[in-house]
């Protein structure tokens, strides 16, 4: 029984140590969002983190999401996606991904929807990192929601 406890404990580290996520919710009256990165938002080889917003709209919006990451050790590969869903049993639908690998300095980027409305009630921001040894940091995140007129 003790090893049952103590292999369980051994997994539930390692797992926490590989997936961070992070949940918000995007007011009615809220277009922007800015997230921040803390100490512990850090993604290492064969990891994920997530940012995860829940959309109190009804319409359709366009978007903008500004992320920026920094290489902490090694060369950083992954996939940054932006992925949508309309409802919390859904799975996540990719939107854009863009492949980044990491350089010595901060690294921002955007990804934008200026011309098709999405319809999702439920935005991520999801970071996929490749095997190879690296440590990526997560800086900020910024989203701006607008409707198409």
């Amino acid at each position: 029984m003790k090893k049952l406890i103590f292999l369980l404990s051994i997994i539930t580290v390692i797992f926490s140590l590989n997936v961070n996520a992070q949940d918000y919710k995007i007011n009615k009256n809220t277009t922007y969002f800015e997230y921040s990165g803390e100490d512990s938002d850090t993604v290492i080889a064969d990891g994920t983190w997530g940012l995860w917003l829940a959309n109190q709209k009804d319409f359709s919006m366009l978007h903008a999401v500004k992320v920026s990451l920094d290489s902490v050790s090694g060369t950083p590969t992954c996939d940054v996606k932006l992925q949508g869903k309309v409802f919390d049993d859904d799975s996540w639908t990719d939107i854009t991904t863009v492949e980044w690998t990491g350089t010595t300095s901060d690294t921002t980027f955007t990804i934008s929807e200026t011309s098709t409305a999405k319809f999702y009630r439920h935005y991520r921001v999801y970071i996929d990192t490749d095997a190879t040894e690296q440590k990526l940091k997560v800086d900020k995140i910024l989203m701006k929601f607008w409707i198409k007129q």
